[in-house]
């Protein structure tokens, strides 16, 4: 079975809008309670998470693009864990 080639565009979207959402809200929880601090910390791990996930698919092209559907999924999986 296929991947659904409009579902994908949407799937993605809607995994960058709660990563964004869970980011600002962490960062509003943040800057009220911890002053401003923990807040640069926070955008800090967001960028370094979105660097470490494009490293990771660059170097796991070939597999990715074998099963990309398994790979999503996967990584949806791994963010909603950490």
């Amino acid at each position: 079975m296929t991947w659904p080639a409009p579902l994908l565009p949407w799937s993605v979207a809607a995994v960058a809008a709660a990563l964004l959402s869970f980011e600002v809200a962490l960062t509003r929880i943040y800057a009220f309670t911890q002053w401003s601090y923990l807040a640069y910390m926070v955008i800090s791990l967001a960028l370094l998470g979105f660097g470490a996930s494009g490293t990771a698919l660059v170097l796991l092209r070939r597999q990715a693009l074998r099963a990309p559907r398994s790979v999503f999924i996967g990584c949806a999986l791994a963010c909603a864990l950490s």
